[in-house]
């Protein structure tokens, strides 16, 4: 029998005892759940009952808790919801959000789903958060990664429902070809965290959810755009009983025949610039995604969630040397079947709340296939594809201690995956690079003195094998060895102290780690050469800030560090190939804020204004005297936006600007490799239709039609124009 079939066996064992205990308990029944399923995460549990109420008012006799029988009701429950990892007592019509703002850790809440205008892609969006910096190669679809606090894009871990989407394989997750439409919030975690998520601990993580499958009127979008874009979305969902069900899915493509300035490879001689065409730019992508619920009673809920995702593009190149025939295809689909249990334990006192039970498993499966018959990149002629299988399964187990304000928390989690390349040139199909991961974490949240105290700490195992040691033996493809085991272990704290008013302050610390991604190690595709010596990234971060949250005002400012040991850097290796190298040490440290107001004015009109902005300094400290005290490439010291929406129903307007300091394209900061600093300003309008079944979008990006490039050679589009309609045809009217 399969891994992946025992712990289906598991999965719904745990459903089958859940629904038993959940069924006879005395609890079932709480206010504030209804029919719908239960929440399953750290972050909406149990509501408060009288008997809480008393112990919480015992706590903190001059603030007892109460509940207004006029706020709004906590949004429908979903089988994979907001992970805020917070105490399980909760007030009655506290929302996720306002949770996680309670959490030691620095945040940011992204609305996604189809309150995303078509235009743009989760880079879009993540790069507008404090302490995020974005780097594109240009267009709608274009390979685009993050990068928190200054850290490498490796170190960025991104999950969907809980599942990393980072692969050995990739090592990063290319954040342009994320279909936003199909979800439904991101989260954005910057610096040390004690969440429990598997794989190795993270310089940031960026959180994604699916919606909720829920009843939800069907909703369907069309956008049509310059360059040739156009995009096509449809959400749907229904519930009936203890059943519920999801579809949503979108399509984009785009030609990315954009306009820019060719230096035909002399930065500094502008007399042979010229604006040229970009070309084999061009980018399509399918995307759908289902989910079905079923909870027989409050308490307990199964799940099954897949999602299918094509892909298909021109590999664009250099803006001196561009490319007409590379191409490069992808087909990605997973399978998420879990479920959630919240029962009381006989055994224990009643002081004890209810216990979490929650068992998922996974599989993930990506076909990629690279074509370049002329050679145009990398070092000849290439045709390759690969297969990767992923499938692996978590196991989670929560108790709270609800007179003393604790939460214990513990986690074990396994994944297995398989990297096979095939060469399709000289017919050879190589191993499969395989490596499997463990991860086990014990955490525990204390919340006293009234609440305004709330201690995060967590202590987590993890161990990663590959069956691979190199070395490469020189013109001959990487061959099996000797299992190489790879092991790190470290705690986490996370510290939040109100200080009343609605300011806090918040403190992490913690240590981070990623693993060297199969490319790294075996190389690839002709571009990059292998080196199987690499070492694992290690470091320390840590962070210490305030929070101020008002009626309409919020405010973020944090100072914050970190140390890499080993890092990885990809270094030219030869006129057109590159390495992995260990670089020995880096160092960041700065200061991140964010703020926003909302205003509201006579006859109706609502102002938002919102900016933030990011000071850092990532230098080189290792011990070569060439690079030491340099700055770290392709990371800007200053990074900034601010954005003001204006409302007045059926209207709304929209202006915003980002800007960021000159950065380094190299490790030595040569002045010829210095790309100056620039400004980008955008603006929409929207108008709301037919009593709110219809709104209306146009938007210009780039409004001043700025030249620029975050990554050397690949440069970025100008002035782009936007058009999209959304329609609700059978929602509730709206004046």
């Amino acid at each position: 029998m399969s891994a992946v079939s025992v712990l289906c066996a598991v999965t719904v064992a745990v459903f089958t005892v859940g629904a038993l205990a959940g069924s006879s308990s005395a609890d079932s029944a709480e206010a504030g759940l209804g029919s719908s399923p239960v929440a399953v995460s750290e972050a909406v549990d149990d509501t408060i009952d009288s008997d809480s109420h008393a112990v919480i008012a015992a706590l903190d006799p001059a603030s007892p808790p109460e509940i207004d029988p006029h706020s709004e009701p906590v949004s429908e429950p979903t089988f994979w919801p907001d992970v805020v990892d917070t105490l399980d007592i909760v007030r009655s019509g506290v929302s996720p959000r306002e949770l996680l703002d309670a959490s030691p850790g620095f945040s940011s809440w992204i609305e996604l789903g189809t309150a995303v205008p078509a235009s743009h892609d989760l880079a879009d969006l993540v790069a507008r958060v404090e302490g995020v910096h974005v780097n594109s190669y240009g267009g709608l679809g274009a390979f685009s990664t993050a990068t928190i606090r200054g850290s490498s894009s490796s170190q960025v871990q991104v999950v969907l429902d809980g599942v990393p989407l980072t692969s050995a394989r990739d090592g990063m997750t290319n954040l342009g070809l994320i279909p936003l439409q199909v979800l439904d919030h991101a989260i954005v975690r910057r610096g040390a965290q004690t969440l429990s998520l598997a794989g190795p601990p993270a310089a940031g993580v960026i959180e994604l959810f699916s919606p909720p499958a829920a009843s939800t009127p069907l909703r369907l979008g069309i956008s049509v755009g310059s360059f040739d874009t156009r995009s096509t979305f449809g959400h749907w969902g229904t519930s009936k009983g203890p059943w519920g069900l999801l579809l949503s899915g979108q399509r984009r493509s785009t030609e990315g025949d954009f306009s820019y300035l060719d230096r035909n490879g002399t930065d500094a001689n502008h007399e042979d610039d010229e604006i040229t065409t970009r070309s084999n730019n061009d980018h399509l992508d399918e995307s759908v995604l289902w989910k079905t619920t079923f909870a027989p009673v409050q308490s307990v809920a199964l799940a099954y969630t897949g999602q299918r995702t094509e892909r298909d593009g021109g590999v664009a190149g250099t803006e001196t040397i561009q490319t007409e025939t590379t191409r490069y295809r992808s087909v990605r689909s997973r399978h998420q079947l879990g479920t959630d249990a919240r029962f009381g334990l006989p055994a224990l006192s009643p002081r004890w709340g209810k216990a979490l039970l929650s068992v998922q498993a996974f599989r993930d499966e990506t076909w990629d296939h690279f074509s370049n018959p002329a050679g145009e990149v990398g070092l000849g002629l290439a045709d390759t594809e690969s297969d990767l299988e992923k499938f692996g399964w978590e196991a989670k187990a929560a108790l709270p201690f609800v007179p003393a304000g604790l939460r214990f928390e513990a986690v074990h989690a396994r994944d297995e995956e398989t990297w096979t390349p095939y060469d399709r040139l000289h017919d050879i199909r190589e191993y499969g690079r395989k490596r499997s991961s463990r991860t086990t974490i014990t955490s525990g949240r204390w919340t006293g003195l009234g609440e305004h105290v709330t201690l995060d700490a967590s202590y987590r195992w993890d161990r990663a094998t590959d069956n691979y040691d190199g070395p490469v033996v020189f013109g001959r493809p990487p061959e099996p060895g000797p299992e190489r085991t790879q092991r790190f272990e470290a705690p986490t704290f996370g510290l939040r102290l109100g200080l009343g008013s609605g300011l806090s302050l918040h403190a992490n610390r913690g240590k981070f780690l990623r693993w060297p991604t199969f490319p790294e190690l075996f190389g690839q595709n002709g571009v990059q050469d292998g080196n199987p010596k690499l070492r694992p990234e290690a470091g320390l971060q840590w962070d210490l800030g305030l929070r101020l949250r008002g009626d309409h005002l919020r405010i973020d400012a944090a100072y914050f560090e970190s140390v890499t040991e080993d890092e990885i850097l990809l270094l030219q290796n030869s006129q057109r190939t590159v390495k992995a190298q260990n670089v020995d040490r880096t160092w960041v440290h700065g200061i991140e804020s964010s703020q926003e107001a909302v205003l509201f004015l006579p006859k109706d009109l609502t102002v938002t204004v919102s900016t933030n902005i990011t000071w850092q300094e990532a230098l080189d400290r290792g011990v070569s005297r060439a690079y030491r005290g340099k700055e770290v490439p392709y990371l800007p010291t200053l990074e900034g936006r601010g954005s003001v929406t204006v409302e007045m129903a059926p209207w709304s307007a929209q202006y915003g600007v980002t800007t960021r300091s000159d950065v380094y394209r190299d490790r030595y900061n040569s002045e010829e490799k210095e790309t100056p600093g620039h400004s980008v300003h955008e603006a929409a309008l929207e108008r709301v239709l037919m009593r709110g079944r219809a709104t209306v979008r146009a938007e210009v990006q780039n409004l001043f039609d700025h030249r620029s490039q975050d990554i050397e050679g690949y440069p970025l589009p100008g002035r782009t124009y936007f058009l999209e309609l959304t329609l609700e045809p059978f929602g509730p009217s709206r004046n």
